[in-house]
């Protein structure tokens, strides 16, 4: 079970033999079993994507993609030009971002999270102060996406938390930098994997603590 285009495995995907009523879960490999037979109707399911269903034409493995609903495919308008972001994958890919500073990437040279700059370019403080400030601009940045991204507007259409109980999963839940410019960030299955946690939180623990002074 993976999603549409990224090929990212799904997790927790509902799946539902229509004929026998079995239901099974995907695991975190996306994979799953349930007892069919051939002419079975299955029902793949999820909050964040479109449901799909396939009739078992054989007994062997089939791969099924899903489609994120439409409105995770919305762009996100952060700032004064429309950034898209399909799916709500990390729209980040490497490149500069100014003298000596870039996103940080693997062996490969793709983007694996966060920011990175090279302090043997800037010879003395003011130099260094510069690419630092550069670094946190970059930074801020991200966090305005995150912030376009990952607020009640937006969660609400994916979970069942209203008013302090959604404040407080924002708070817990945030993702920052480095996480949500990984180069596999969804943000559904981000959402969804939170969620979970969330309610398996007593209900003492849902919120952040506030440091006595």
């Amino acid at each position: 079970m993976y999603e549409d285009n990224t090929r990212i495995a799904l997790q927790d995907i509902q799946v539902r033999d229509v004929t026998n009523k079995q239901m099974v879960l995907t695991d975190k490999e996306g994979k799953y079993a349930i007892r069919a037979k051939v002419g079975d109707l299955l029902v793949f399911s999820s909050f964040a994507y479109e449901t799909d269903t396939v009739v078992v034409t054989s007994l062997h493995d089939k791969e099924v993609l899903l489609i994120p609903k439409g409105h995770v495919l919305q762009g996100v308008d952060v700032n004064t030009n429309a950034a898209e972001v399909p799916n709500f994958i990390n729209p980040y890919a490497p490149k500069q971002l100014a003298p000596g500073v870039k996103y940080q990437t693997d062996k490969d040279g793709n983007a694996k999270g966060g920011v990175a700059f090279d302090i043997s370019l800037f010879g003395d403080k003011a130099q260094k102060q510069k690419a630092l400030e550069a670094k946190q601009l970059a930074n801020d940045k991200v966090r305005a996406k995150i912030d376009a991204a990952f607020n009640a507007k937006t969660l609400i259409q994916y979970v069942p938390l209203r008013g302090k109980e959604l404040d407080d999963f924002i708070s817990l839940y945030r993702p920052d930098v480095d996480v949500y410019s990984d180069k596999n960030f969804n943000l559904a299955t981000y959402v969804n994997n939170s969620y979970k946690e969330f309610m398996k939180l007593p209900p003492e623990k849902r919120h952040l603590v506030k440091l006595k002074n």
